[in-house]
């Protein structure tokens, strides 16, 4: 009994919830059936909103709505946002609001590449390029977006009356993979190497040039030239000679010289990319780069000399003018005597031509003009080869001893003391040879060329009667060597002494 009253109790009580839910709906419809709401805006196309839900774009032609008080929101991009309560009766209810314009500012939005799609607070306002107008004072969140780019985004503060530029470099996907590997490993020349040819192959040409820089500064300053710098090279002549196909030749051909001109410039002790620099500016028929290069290159390096010389040859090959620089440095230090840069190219120039007496006039002027002990030193010895080259040995001999009066260390003395001894060894002074054998065998640090020069020096000793110096210093060398050609030797030559 109690089981058939409970059956009878639960379908009593869905028949009322039934019978409810079917009033509910009935009012329902009659009451929305009743009430339309038509909306329009000046200016048309803003966003429209009742009770917070989006009811279309102005002019919205009939929207039903439950009779009532309902709140209104309309939006439109530079415009001020109006909010109404509106009180929606049954029937059809036309409501008509003119917008105000933002008193604000201006916000001009240009990209690379263009044709980016520009969000502001959210809603789409257009492509790039882009001027908002009447933008409400204040921050506003700015979105830019590009297939197979990434989205660039930032906070962007209005002031009234005044323009705001954003020129927006978008990275494409795979150049934010590099950059981020970059940014994990900043010295890695060759993620710097292989992002700079991506950059040349999508003809971003300043992006590339910042890459081969950055790589030619890296392997100048974090130790990996020796292991970097010919594959850098290589990679350079691919782009230079066009061997991977890119849209604009010529400018591949720049960013290469301006890579390496701006290397030169950050890492000025790194001789490699001098070289490489003047080599490439030739190329390219920039003699003005070269000529520069070659310039800063002088100062820097100046008696390193194999590299400006070949610099030059290449210079003077392709001008096929050999004398057309030389006369523009005759005008150069006609004008200014003390123009050392322009004095050691002629110098150099000279040299190349073959001009000894010419290269020995312009070294007199370089030791006066020079700025530091050592730059005097080394032109100084350069002077002495060139005497000994005269068979002018007493010249060379002064010039070896006003080098070795400078100052310089003992390892860099120990070279010049030779060659000094090899100059009076011509001149047949005997006494005043065996002293400066003595001081350079003192000043050289390596214990082998060291006896070697004993060798020489007992030699020179045996010639000139000293026998009992030579024996000393056989001693010492017997001592001291390891190397058994210069043991052999010694032993030869104390066995014809002890055989007189």
């Amino acid at each position: 009994m109690n089981l058939r009253r409970r059956i009878e109790y639960t379908v009593g009580l869905v028949l009322v919830v039934a019978v409810l839910v079917v009033i509910a709906w009935a009012a329902f419809t009659v009451g929305t059936a009743g009430a339309v709401v038509e909306l329009s805006t000046t200016p048309e196309r803003a966003s429209a909103f009742v009770d917070g839900h989006f009811i279309g774009t102005t002019p919205v032609p009939e929207q039903p709505l439950l009779p009532g008080k309902h709140v209104l929101r309309v939006a439109k991009f530079g415009y001020v946002p109006l909010l109404r309560e509106i009180d929606v009766h049954t029937g059809r209810n036309v409501l008509s609001f003119e917008l105000a314009e933002c008193p604000g500012g201006t916000l001009e939005i240009t990209s690379t590449p263009p044709d980016a799609e520009v969000f502001v607070d959210g809603e789409s306002s257009g492509r790039t390029p882009r001027t908002l107008r009447k933008l409400s004072t204040g921050g506003h969140r700015v979105r830019i977006t590009l297939v197979n780019y990434l989205d660039w985004t930032s906070t962007v503060d209005i002031e009234e009356n005044r323009t705001v530029k954003l020129d927006v470099k978008l990275n494409t996907r795979t150049e934010a993979v590099y950059l981020e590997a970059i940014r994990t490993d900043p010295n890695n020349v060759v993620l710097q190497v292989d992002l700079a040819h991506y950059y040349i192959t999508r003809s971003e040409w300043q992006k590339a040039e910042d890459a081969f820089a950055k790589a030619l500064v890296l392997t100048a300053t974090v130790g990996q030239s020796a292991h970097y710098s010919g594959q850098l090279q290589q990679e350079l002549e691919k782009v230079f000679k066009s061997m991977f196909k890119y849209e604009d030749v010529a400018r591949g051909r720049e960013v290469v010289v301006n890579a390496l001109v701006r290397a030169v410039r950050e890492a000025p002790k790194y001789l490699t990319n001098y070289s490489y620099a003047v080599h490439y500016s030739i190329q390219a028929n920039r003699l003005d780069k070269a000529q520069e290069i070659l310039e800063t290159g002088i100062l820097t390096f100046p008696y390193d000399q194999n590299w400006p010389l070949t610099a030059l040859r290449n210079e003077f090959q392709r001008q096929g003018d050999g004398d057309k620089l030389l006369r523009t440095l005759d005008q150069r230090i006609k004008k200014n005597p003390d123009d050392f840069v322009s004095r050691f190219q002629r110098m150099t120039l000279q040299r190349q031509k073959g001009g000894t007496d010419e290269v020995i006039d312009e070294h007199d002027h370089l030791v006066r003009l020079a700025n530091s002990s050592a730059v005097k030193s080394k032109l100084l010895v350069e002077l002495g080869r060139l005497w000994e080259r005269k068979r002018e040995y007493v010249k060379a001999a002064d010039a070896y001893r006003k080098a070795l009066e400078t100052e310089t260390t003992e390892k860099e003395a120990a070279p010049i003391q030779y060659n000094l001894v090899r100059a009076l060894a011509h001149l047949d002074d005997h006494d005043r040879t065996l002293t400066a054998w003595k001081e350079a065998v003192r000043l050289q640090e390596n214990v082998e060329v060291a006896c070697r020069w004993r060798l020489e020096w007992a030699q020179l000793a045996v010639k000139a009667g000293k026998n009992d110096q030579a024996r000393s210093v056989l001693d010492d060398l017997l001592r001291l060597s390891q190397d058994p050609k210069t043991r052999t030797e010694a032993e030869q030559l104390r066995k014809t002494l002890e055989d007189k």
